[in-house]
C-alpha cells in the first residue's frame, strides 16, 4: 500500500470529522454541562466495547493461520495492512476512549473545547471502525 495513500485516507477522514465538528460547532446548542458528562460516559462504553471487539477479530484472525485464505492474504500483503489498519483503529478508539474519559474530570470552559474534541474524535474513529469492520466482514464471509 503506497504511503501518499495511507496519508490521503487520514486526511480525507480527518476533514470529513472536522467539517463535521464545526457543523455542530455553528449549528447545534452547546449541552449543559451535565448532558455532556453522560455524552462523554456513553461515549467511552462505545469506544471501550468497540476497542475489545476489534482485539477479538484480530485474534480470530491470528487463529486461523492455517487456513489458505490467510496463507495467500500473506503472501499478496493484505494480511499486513488489515493488521496495521486495525491497530490505527484501536489507536483511534484509544485517543477517544482517553478524550472520553478526561472530559469526566474537568469544568468550565474547556468542558466546551473538549466536546468539540469528543465529536471530531467520535466520527474520526467510527469512519475507521466502519472500514475495519468492512474488511473483516469480507474475510469472514470468503472464510466461511
Amino acid at each position: 500500500m503506497d504511503t501518499s495513500l495511507k496519508i490521503k485516507d487520514v486526511l480525507f477522514s480527518s476533514f470529513v470529522s472536522g467539517g463535521i465538528t464545526f457543523l455542530f460547532y455553528g449549528y447545534c446548542t452547546m449541552p449543559t454541562e451535565s448532558q455532556l458528562y453522560e455524552i462523554a460516559k456513553v461515549l467511552a462504553g462505545v469506544s471501550g466495547t468497540l476497542l475489545g471487539f476489534l482485539i477479538t477479530a484480530v485474534t480470530l484472525l491470528t487463529a486461523v493461520m492455517d487456513r489458505q485464505l490467510v496463507a495467500n492474504m500473506r503472501r499478496t500483503g493484505h494480511y499486513q495492512r488489515i493488521l496495521k489498519e486495525t491497530f490505527y483503529t484501536c489507536a483511534f478508539l484509544l485517543i477517544l476512549l482517553v478524550n472520553s474519559i478526561f472530559m469526566l474530570f474537568i469544568k468550565g470552559d474547556f468542558l466546551n473545547y473538549s466536546a468539540y474534541g469528543l465529536v471530531f474524535f467520535s466520527i474520526f474513529s467510527l469512519w475507521h471502525v466502519i472500514k475495519a469492520g468492512y474488511r473483516f466482514c469480507n474475510i469472514f464471509i470468503v472464510m466461511s
